[in-house]
């Protein structure tokens, strides 16, 4: 993996209008996900988000985003302890297997739930991931 695939074919920006479809369509319209859709803001500017879809399962698959400018600052974490807080069903991030947020979901809970996967962005063109679940009491 080079910096340049990086940039050039999996973190292609502006975002494409076929993923905000996707989100808006699937994720912030849904009225099961809508209330754990949360947003973080420092002085009016959206500095971070999580985003949560409701499984077949009844688990929600959540990704939490932070602006590069304020990652350090507990951000991401305030806003995974609200959405912990806020739901009761179990909660899983499948993420890069050496994603250093890895270290943030396990101060919350979340365990490994399997092993190492393989995601495949197009041919050739791969990365291990790792699912991590928080499980709940019901």
């Amino acid at each position: 993996m080079t910096e340049e695939v990086l940039q050039t074919q999996l973190a292609k920006l502006p975002v494409s209008e076929s993923d905000i479809s996707y989100f808006r369509d699937h994720m912030l319209s849904n009225p099961e996900n809508s209330p754990s859709n949360l947003v973080a803001k420092i002085k009016n500017i959206v500095v971070g988000v999580i985003f949560y879809e409701i499984q077949q399962d009844k688990s929600g698959e959540i990704g939490v985003f932070i602006d590069r400018e304020y990652r350090g600052q507990k951000i991401g974490s305030k806003l995974l302890e609200a959405l912990i807080t806020k739901t009761t069903n179990d909660l899983q991030v499948t993420i890069f297997a050496k994603n250093r947020s890895r270290q943030l979901y396990k101060q919350h809970g979340f365990l490994e739930d399997g092993p190492e996967t393989t995601h495949t962005f197009f041919e050739g063109i791969y990365l291990p991931v790792q699912t991590l679940r928080l499980k709940r009491t019901h």
